[in-house]
This record gives C-alpha cells, structure tokens and sequence, in this order.
C-alpha cells in the first residue's frame, strides 16, 4: 500500500510540474499569472463537485474577489490594447468616430 502511495505521489508531482513549465513556455506571463489566479477557485469547484464540499462563505467572499480582480485586470489589459492601436480613444469611440 505505501508504495502505491509513494508512486502517485511522485507520479503526480512530476506530471503537474512538467505541464506547468510546458505552459509557461508556451503562455505569455500575463495569461499564465490570470490563469494560476483562477486555479483557487477551480480548486473549491472540483471539491464542490467531487466531494460534496460545500464551500464556506469565507471561500466564496474570496472567489469573488479573485473574479472581480481578474475581471478588472483583464478589461484593463483590452482597453490598453486598444488604446495603443486606436489612440487615446479607446474601442467605444474609435467605433464612433
């Protein structure tokens, strides 16, 4: 039994650790730093769903706030590239004008 245990631990580590550097060489830093922001939040799911882990109210005021922080991060990341390939007039009125 405890070589089972020790075999997909390791087995595990070294699958999660090589798709994480394959990622980060195919990702700009930006989507990568996003993407293991999320990676709490994609934790509290996969306990909700596999395990019947409802998740506290703590758990789920921080989720939020990591949405929120990703959210206002990715709109900022869109309105400035807009706003060097538009000018500074950004996508609603470069539309307009």
């Amino acid at each position: 039994m405890w070589l089972l245990i020790l075999l997909t631990a390791t087995v595990d580590s070294v699958i999660s650790r090589g798709l994480f550097y394959l990622v980060l060489r195919r990702l700009k830093m930006s989507v990568h730093a996003i993407v293991m922001t999320l990676s709490s939040i994609a934790a509290i799911s996969w306990a909700y769903i596999f395990f019947d882990i409802s998740p506290t109210a703590r758990q789920l005021i921080g989720g939020v706030g990591v949405l929120v922080g990703v959210t206002m991060v990715t709109i900022r990341q869109r309105y400035a590239f807009y706003e060097t390939r538009l000018g500074k007039r950004g996508p609603c009125r470069a539309a307009i004008a």
